[in-house]
């Protein structure tokens, strides 16, 4: 089961996330609705090791992950755009 407990971040002093908890156990499927700026690419982020948040606990099967390195989380993200490497092409 995947939870978030309390789950706060502030990027430049503006509050992106504030206090989110929620759970999602084995087998279920959650979707991330939101206008454009709410936080939701922000908390995937978090979960996945990206950025930390400035408050709150990550649990991944009852085991606290934040300070979990990204690649020993086993998380991944299909990013919807080629950003992760903007300037980098095949050539």
């Amino acid at each position: 089961m995947l939870e978030l407990i309390n789950i706060s971040k502030s990027i430049n002093g503006t509050k992106i996330i504030t206090n989110i908890s929620f759970n999602v156990e084995k087998g279920k499927t959650l979707a991330l609705l939101g206008p454009s700026g709410c936080g939701k690419s922000t908390l995937l982020n978090i979960i996945s090791g990206l950025t930390n948040p400035d408050t709150g606990t990550i649990k991944w099967n009852d085991i606290i992950i934040n300070q979990t390195e990204p690649y020993k989380r086993n998380f991944g993200l299909m990013f919807q755009d080629n950003v992760l490497f903007p300037h980098l092409n095949v050539f």
